[in-house]
């Protein structure tokens, strides 16, 4: 055995004398502790970039306004009864948008950023807007002169400040055509 120990010495070139605990070498002839700290940076690596990450996309999936209700489900919506109706406008963003409701808690949403116009028909269902397209705002507030509502889309907020304007006077051609349609 000694003999054999011996030779592969002098074949890996490992200078004497020769440690008698057993010693993992690599390649380069490094020893059992190297070998440690490579395993234990690939598992720093293995948990900080995929189950970190796994951790963050799972979190931010919560945190949407998209859902998953079909158009029917849209349909038999139960909707919340309102004391006053009309049309609330105002910007958001680089956009304008309109939300016009009535007194049974129905209505339309149009949102025009001058490239494109998103329309949708909308039911308030005690503090939730949903759309009949599957989005989904919460109601901060709403009264006869003021509604404002809040839309999450994978963790980044946007809030509709919107002020009464029954006239249309604040609103976009676009989306007057559509609240009058």
């Amino acid at each position: 055995m000694s003999n054999f120990k011996t030779a592969l010495q002098e074949q890996l070139h490992i200078p004497y004398p020769v440690y008698t605990y057993p010693t993992i070498y690599t390649a380069f002839g490094y020893g059992k502790i190297i070998v440690i700290v490579y395993f234990f940076i690939i598992w720093v690596l293995v948990v900080k970039y995929i189950f970190l990450s796994s951790i963050l996309f799972f979190g931010l999936v919560g945190c949407t306004s998209i859902t998953t209700m079909t158009s029917e489900q849209f349909n038999q919506l139960s909707t919340t009864q309102l004391p006053f109706s009309g049309n609330w406008s105002g910007q958001v963003g680089e956009a304008s948008a309109v939300l016009h409701l009535n007194r049974q808690g129905h209505g339309k949403l149009c949102i025009d950023n001058s490239k494109e116009v998103m329309s949708y028909r909308v039911k308030l269902v005690n503090d939730v807007l949903y759309s009949d397209q599957g989005l989904k705002f919460n109601v901060k507030s709403i009264n006869a002169s003021q509604a404002n509502l809040h839309m999450r889309m994978l963790g980044l907020g946007v809030t509709f400040e919107l002020n009464k304007d029954d006239p249309l006077n604040n609103v976009t051609s676009n989306c007057k055509t559509f609240i009058n349609s």
